[in-house]
């Protein structure tokens, strides 16, 4: 993808950047700190500070230590912790299976004004899947018939966007002893109850990353109704909660 870009024909094409640790080098910007509600600060990119808005495009996928990465997870590398420059999230890693009414630290992620506050549209790429984050095949998935997902997962809700691709990726969890065994955390969609009820969290955490004391649910939290009919509150004629639309193309 980079080399496509870099060296295509067309000279607009090859302004696109990309800032990687092995790419353009990622900057920590200093003066917009992100406050954890553990006591820890952490600082993104000032490519993230200077965006007017993201797009956060995730991977359909389980993890071996975290369960699930979809655009929650998406945010781990974006921070960067003491005086160095290097982007790594070790840091906040001990909040990933630390069970139900505890703290999350995606919370604190998807709250933040520089990344969730500026995500304007949220993609979940489900065309292909593997068995785990190391996994260098593609996976069928028998709860997509025993077929590739071929799925693109779309919104700009991005608690009830993990939500709902964790309900798919649990259906395959239930019947696929392959995931199942790469994944021996618990809690999975933990951070999403947090996020939902960022307000008024299970955990009483105080999720006010950018210390403005405003504390806000970060979007739409529930499980479908069954994994046959796979219908949510709105699809239920209730005027709250998910509503899944699901468009099938030739």
């Amino acid at each position: 993808m980079y080399n496509y870009f870099i060296n295509h024909a067309d000279p607009e094409l090859r302004k696109v950047r990309f800032v990687a640790q092995n790419r353009i080098r990622p900057v920590a910007d200093r003066d917009e700190p992100l406050h954890f509600a553990d006591g820890q600060t952490g600082y993104v990119s000032t490519d993230y500070t200077a965006a007017k808005y993201l797009i956060n495009l995730a991977v359909f996928r389980p993890h071996d230590m975290f369960g699930i990465t979809f655009t929650g997870k998406n945010h781990y590398g974006s921070v960067q912790f003491g005086s160095g420059n290097s982007f790594n999230p070790s840091n906040i890693h001990r909040s990933w299976d630390n069970g139900y009414g505890q703290y999350s630290h995606l919370t604190d992620l998807l709250a933040f004004r520089h990344l969730g506050g500026k995500t304007l549209l949220n993609i979940i790429d489900g065309l292909y899947a593997s068995h785990h984050q190391g996994d260098g095949n593609v996976r069928k998935m028998q709860s997509f018939g025993d077929a590739y997902p071929a799925s693109l997962f779309i919104s700009q809700d991005p608690v009830a966007i993990d939500s709902v691709a964790y309900d798919y990726l649990d259906v395959e969890l239930k019947v696929n002893n392959r995931f199942r065994a790469r994944m021996p955390g618990n809690a999975f969609d933990k951070y999403l109850i947090e996020a939902a009820y960022a307000d008024m969290p299970p955990s009483n955490t105080d999720y006010d990353p950018n210390k403005t004391g405003i504390r806000v649910s970060l979007g739409a939290y529930e499980r479908w109704n069954n994994d046959t009919d796979k219908q949510y509150s709105r699809n239920l004629g209730k005027n709250y909660g998910i509503e899944l639309v699901q468009l099938f193309l030739d």
